[in-house]
């Protein structure tokens, strides 16, 4: 939760970036042009953050998922059984009484809005 600039960005040369779900894309940003020598954007590992009923960075019970969609993003080959959108659907059950489906799973996984 600590603001950074541009430039420290390009200075750390992250191999992935993970931009909250309200963010935007960074292929639509103004940063556009100036991050393109980021190892991240070059290696196309610029993620938008999952949202739900809260994004899934905060300090949410969705935070669980966080974790889970974290771990397959950035070692899916330790994860090959995880199925987000199962492991979704099954916290929103257990946790908010409310059945997702699939789609709307998929939809959250993507940091899109409810259809």
């Amino acid at each position: 939760m600590k603001p950074i600039s541009p430039e420290d960005v390009i200075r750390w040369n992250p191999d992935v970036i993970i931009i909250g779900a309200g963010a935007g894309s960074l292929a639509d940003s103004d940063f556009k042009t100036l991050f393109a020598s980021v190892k991240a954007v070059q290696q196309h590992r610029v993620w938008q953050n999952p949202a739900g009923v809260f994004p899934w960075d905060r300090y949410g019970t969705e935070v669980a998922l966080q974790i889970q969609w974290a771990a397959k993003q950035l070692h899916p080959a330790l994860f090959p059984q995880l199925d987000l959108v199962s492991a979704t659907q099954a916290f929103y059950q257990q946790f908010y009484d409310y059945s997702l489906t699939a789609n709307d799973a998929q939809r959250i996984l993507q940091a899109l809005p409810p259809e």
